[in-house]
C-alpha cells in the first residue's frame, strides 16, 4: 500500500465531504479519528469508506494524531485535517511523485483562507512537513510537530508541489471554534509544565499575535530571544528564526519601528539564508520612507530564492512571486509605471494564481484586448483571478467587457468581483439599470455599489436606503457620511470600500473624505492605477509622505502655481527620493528651455535608481530632443486607465 491518509475530526460535518473527496484517488485508505463527534462527521466519514476509530479526547493533538498512525498501513502517510482540502490539479501528481522519491520526509504547502467563506481572500502560503514514511510518532500537546521525528532519522528531505486548502481560520470556523482561545489555554497550560519549552513558546507567540495581544505577544517574544541569544548558537532549535520574525513584527505593530528594524538586520546577519526575513524586513523599509533601499533589499531575495525547507515554516514565494510583487508595489510608490509593470508581470507568471496582481496588470497593460485575452485570460484558472480580471477589464471600460464577465461566471459562477464588474459596465446608463440589475441579483455587494452610486450623484435618501442593505460595509458608509457632516475631521478606513468606490467612480465622496482615512498609504497605489487616480491631485493633502507632496505639486502645477511647484518637490525629496520627482523636476527645467539642466538633472536620477525602466525610457528620447513631458503622454497613451 503506498499511501495513508489520516484525520482527526470532531464535529467536522461542515468540511469533511470536500477533504475526503480530495483524497479519493489518491489515498489508499483514509483513517479518521473521531474525537466525540455529536453531528454528521461520521455518517460522512462512513459514506467514503474510511477506517473509523474511537478516541477520548485529552488535550493532546499529538497522542491523537499517533492514534491515527497506529492503524495507517501505508509506505508513506499523509496528515491532513478535516477543514483542508487537496487542490483538484495537484493531487493528479501525488501518487506518481511518491513511487519516485527516496525522501522520509516531504514538505508541501499549507494555503490557509482568511474572511467569510463568502468572500475568501487567501493568507500567505506556507511550506509545512506533511507527508512521511510510515514509523515515525509526533511530540507536543499542540502545535503538534512529526519533523523533529523525521529529522533524527536522517532521511533525505523533499518538496511537492501540493497545496492543501486550509479554512479553519475563516470567520464562521474562528467563530465556531473559539480556537485561538483554546489553543491559548493549551499552551499556557502547557507552559506551566515545562517553562522552557522554546517551540511551545513559540507557539504561544503566534496565538497571542492572532489575537492582536501585541504586548503579552511581545513580553513572550523578546524574554524568548533574550534567554537564547543566551546560549551558544549551536543549541539553537531550528525554529529560531520564525521567533525573530515573529519579533520584528510584534515591535513594528507596537510602534517600535527602530527597534523592528535593528532587530531585523540582527537576524539577518544570523540568519542571512532565511529569504522570508528579508522580505519583511524590505517591508519595513518600504513603509518608513526608504523604499530604495527596500528595492535592493528584495533584489536579494529573489537571487536568494525561497527559503529551502529546513524545517523551519517559510513563505513560498518569498524568494520568487511575493518579491516580484513587492518589487512592484515599490516602483509604484517610486512613480515608475515601467518598472512596476514589469515586476506585476513577473509575479504573475511565477503565480498564476496571485489574484492581487490582476487588477494593475490589466490597468498597466496596453489598450489591446487581445494582447490581454492571449496573455492573461487564458492562462487565469481559479474564480478570485479571474473575478478580479473581469472587474479591472470592465472598469478599464474595454468595449467587449461583457462578454469576459459572462466567460468568468460560466467557468466559476457569480463573485463579489463579477458583481463589481456587472455594475461598473451598467454605470453610464444611469441609476434605474443599476437598480433593476440589483433587485434581479439582490446580494449585499450590489445594493452597496447602487448606494455608493447615489451618494455620488447627491440623492441622501435613495443612497441611505440602497447602502442600508448593503451589509455592514453600507450601514459602515452611512455612519460615515452622517459624522461627517458633524465632525469633518472624523477618522475612518477605506480599505474594506476601496474597490466599490473605484467601480462606482465614487471622486466627490473620495475627495471629501479620503484626506481623514487611516490607511490611506495602503490604498493609494490601487487609486493611482485606476481610472479616477486624479482624485489624488485634487486633495490638499498634509504632506506627510512623499506622495502626498508629489500630488500637491502635481496640483499645483495644474493650477498653474508654479512657485509652489518646488516647494512641495524640495519637501518631497527631504522625505525620499522618487523617480516622480526627478521626471518633475526635469519638467520644470526643460520647460524654462533649461535644457542643460534637465539633463543633468535626469542623471542624476539614474544614478540614483539606476534600474528604472522609465527614467531610461525618458534618457532614450530627451536625447532626439523631445520633452519629458510629451514622453510622459506617449507612455500614458499605452495605459487603459487614460483612455
Amino acid at each position: 500500500m503506498l499511501l495513508s491518509a489520516c484525520i482527526i475530526a470532531k464535529n467536522e460535518a461542515l468540511t469533511l465531504r470536500k477533504c475526503l473527496e480530495s483524497l479519493q484517488g489518491v489515498a489508499d485508505e483514509i483513517i479518521v479519528i473521531d474525537t466525540g463527534s455529536t453531528d454528521q462527521t461520521m455518517d460522512i466519514a462512513r459514506e467514503f469508506g474510511c477506517i473509523i476509530h474511537e478516541f477520548e479526547w485529552c488535550n493532546d493533538f499529538s497522542a491523537a494524531r499517533n492514534e491515527s498512525l497506529r492503524y495507517a498501513q501505508g509506505n508513506f502517510i499523509l496528515v491532513i485535517d478535516a477543514d483542508e482540502y487537496l487542490d483538484s490539479k495537484e493531487r493528479l501528481h501525488v501518487r506518481e511523485f511518491l513511487t519516485q522519491t527516496d525522501a522520509e520526509g516531504i514538505f508541501v504547502i499549507s494555503k490557509s483562507y482568511l474572511g467569510s467563506l463568502t468572500h475568501l481572500s487567501s493568507a500567505v502560503p506556507i511550506r509545512v512537513m506533511r507527508i512521511f514514511r510510515r514509523g515515525h510518532l509526533y511530540s507536543g500537546a499542540i502545535h503538534e510537530q512529526i519533523a523533529d521525528s523525521v529529522f533524527h532519522h536522517g532521511g533525505a528531505m523533499a518538496t511537492l508541489d501540493l497545496t492543501l486548502h486550509h479554512l479553519g481560520y475563516t470567520d464562521e470556523f474562528l467563530a465556531r471554534r473559539s480556537k485561538t482561545s483554546r489553543n491559548t489555554a493549551l499552551l499556557e497550560q502547557e507552559l506551566k509544565q515545562d517553562p522552557t519549552n522554546v517551540f511551545q513558546q513559540s507557539n504561544l507567540i503566534v496565538e497571542y499575535m492572532m489575537q492582536r495581544d501585541w504586548e503579552k505577544a511581545y513580553q513572550l517574544a523578546n524574554h524568548t530571544w533574550q534567554e537564547l541569544k543566551r546560549k551558544s548558537p549551536t543549541t539553537w532549535p531550528n525554529f529560531t528564526p520564525r521567533i525573530v520574525l515573529n519579533l520584528i513584527t510584534i515591535e513594528w505593530e507596537l510602534g517600535k519601528r527602530d527597534q523592528a528594524i535593528h532587530s531585523a538586520r540582527e537576524g539577518i546577519h544570523l540568519f542571512p539564508w532565511y529569504t522570508d526575513l528579508l522580505r519583511r524586513y524590505a517591508s519595513f523599509l518600504m513603509q518608513h520612507n526608504k523604499v530604495a533601499d527596500a528595492v535592493k533589499i528584495l533584489m536579494r531575495c529573489r537571487e536568494q530564492g525561497d527559503t529551502t525547507p529546513n524545517l523551519i515554516e517559510s513563505v513560498e514565494g518569498s524568494g520568487t512571486y511575493l518579491a516580484s510583487y513587492d518589487l512592484a508595489m515599490a516602483w509604484a510608490l517610486l512613480g515608475d509605471d515601467l518598472s512596476s509593470r514589469r515586476y506585476f508581470l513577473q509575479a504573475f507568471q511565477e503565480n498564476k494564481a496571485l489574484e492581487a496582481a490582476i487588477i494593475p496588470i490589466v490597468m498597466l497593460a496596453p489598450n489591446d484586448p487581445t494582447f490581454l485575452h492571449e496573455h492573461f485570460e487564458s492562462r487565469l484558472w481559479d474564480a478570485h483571478t479571474y473575478g478580479n480580471y473581469a472587474e479591472a477589464y470592465a472598469i478599464a471600460g474595454f468595449s467587449d467587457a461583457d462578454n469576459v464577465i459572462s466567460r468568468a461566471v460560466a467557468a466559476f459562477g457569480e463573485t463579489e468581483s463579477t458583481h463589481r464588474a456587472r455594475m461598473a459596465l451598467l454605470y453610464s446608463q444611469g441609476y434605474e439599470a443599476l437598480l433593476q440589475y440589483t433587485e434581479n441579483h439582490p446580494e449585499e455587494i450590489n445594493w452597496l455599489l447602487l448606494g455608493i452610486y447615489e451618494l455620488e450623484h447627491v440623492r441622501v435618501n435613495t443612497a441611505y436606503w440602497a447602502l442600508q442593505q448593503g451589509g455592514f460595509r453600507g450601514q459602515y458608509i452611512v455612519a460615515l457620511d452622517q459624522s461627517q457632516k458633524t465632525q469633518p475631521a472624523v477618522k475612518w478606513t477605506v480599505t474594506p470600500i476601496i474597490r466599490e468606490m473605484i467601480a462606482m467612480r465614487a471622486e466627490q465622496f473620495l475627495v471629501s473624505h479620503l484626506k481623514n482615512a487611516t490607511d490611506i498609504d495602503n490604498v493609494w497605489v490601487q487609486l493611482k492605477y485606476s481610472p479616477i487616480k486624479q482624485v489624488l491631485v485634487q486633495i490638499n493633502w498634509t504632506g506627510h509622505t512623499a506622495w502626498q507632496c508629489e500630488m500637491n505639486a502635481l496640483r499645483a502645477l495644474q493650477e498653474k502655481k508654479m512657485e509652489k511647484v518646488p516647494t512641495w518637490l524640495k519637501k518631497a525629496r527631504s522625505i525620499q527620493p522618487t523617480v516622480t520627482q526627478t521626471i518633475m523636476a526635469c519638467n520644470l527645467a526643460w520647460s524654462r528651455g533649461d535644457h542643460q539642466t534637465a539633463r543633468k538633472l535626469l542623471y542624476e536620477g539614474k544614478t540614483m535608481f539606476p534600474q528604472s525602466e522609465m527614467l531610461k525610457y525618458l534618457s532614450s528620447l530627451i536625447h532626439n530632443q523631445t520633452s519629458p513631458q510629451q514622453v510622459m503622454k506617449n507612455m500614458k497613451s499605452k495605459s487603459p486607465c487614460d483612455r
